[in-house]
């Protein structure tokens, strides 16, 4: 589809000759209550086709594997996933968390009986081992399951189509059969497990596209090339920038994804004075000394740490 100096990209259709929708069981152990693990209702016998286009682009500078996939879901009480085999044989994966990289038994405890042992995400699931990696990132897909099939296979939910909510109650849900058109963008990030970070750090990004915004040509007061925020620190993500509402400073948020100490250098040209360290609830702390006009902060593993601007 796209072959250039910038972008490369090919598209593959899949047709796939699916039931239209569960069969007439489904409805009447709705109606009657009967619980998800004992249902016995099965797929119906009569077809639609559902067909999948999806787009693969490699850029020039990219640092992963696009997809985007679209499709019109035309079938009823039915899952639609989009499986990455690894190739690793890992006991545990990595998934983002609540300014955490969270660590996941594959395989769920003895306890756990639903046929299924799918988990939440929100920007990227990793597999890793031996040195050897596979980090799938996503926009809006917060579904998915490593599969307990010796390959490692990370299963991202692109559609879950279901006429109910809820396992104490009868709660019909129609529009989330979710018929019609639907798109999912993911990205593929391999590395060699040591720099799994830095492929963290990739699938944040993409859930944040650049924006560009052309002005006339006027006077202004920065320079003609500006680092609003620079900062290093290998192994750490960058959570937030935002103005605090009693002081009006503006305020950043960075944690550790790793368990090991780490060193946050900050530089902020343009964003404040000084600089100085706060609490989580923005409550100013101690200053932070700077040199060569950067601020630095050793931070724990797993930390998350709050800095502050001065105006």
């Amino acid at each position: 589809m796209e072959d250039t100096p910038f972008r490369a990209s090919f598209e593959v259709t899949h047709r796939l000759p699916i039931p239209a929708q569960a069969d007439d069981l489904l409805q009447r152990e709705v109606q009657t209550m009967v619980p998800f693990l004992k249902r016995k209702a099965g797929r119906s016998g009569e077809m639609t086709e559902l067909s999948i286009v999806t787009r693969i682009s490699l850029e020039r500078s990219g640092r992963g594997v696009k997809i985007h996939a679209k499709y019109v879901n035309t079938a009823k009480d039915h899952r639609l996933r989009m499986l990455f085999p690894s190739g690793v044989a890992a006991d545990t994966h990595f998934v983002d968390s609540v300014l955490e990289v969270a660590e996941r038994d594959t395989t769920p405890a003895p306890e756990w009986v639903n046929p299924s042992n799918c988990q939440h995400q929100q920007a990227f699931v990793d597999v890793h081992a031996s040195g050897r990696g596979l980090t799938i990132g996503n926009k809006g897909l917060n579904e998915y399951e490593v599969l307990r099939d010796g390959q490692g296979t990370i299963a991202v939910t692109l559609l879950r189509a279901v006429g109910e909510l809820g396992d104490w109650g009868v709660f019909p849900t129609p529009e989330a059969q979710c018929l019609g058109p639907n798109e999912a963008e993911l990205i593929i990030l391999p590395h060699n497990g040591s720099d799994r970070f830095d492929a963290y750090t990739e699938a944040y990004r993409f859930q944040v596209p650049l924006t560009a915004s052309q002005t006339d040509v006027h006077a202004g007061t920065l320079p003609p090339v500006c680092d609003m925020l620079e900062w290093e620190g290998k192994g750490l993500a960058f959570s937030n920038l935002k103005v605090n509402e009693d002081r009006g400073e503006l305020v950043a948020r960075w944690y550790n994804m790793s368990d090991s100490p780490v060193a946050l250098r900050i530089r902020h040209d343009a964003l404040g004075s000084g600089l100085y360290a706060s609490t989580i609830m923005e409550d100013r702390r101690e200053d932070i000394a700077t040199e060569d006009g950067a601020g630095k902060v050793e931070l724990r593993g797993f930390e998350i740490f709050t800095a502050g601007f001065d105006r």
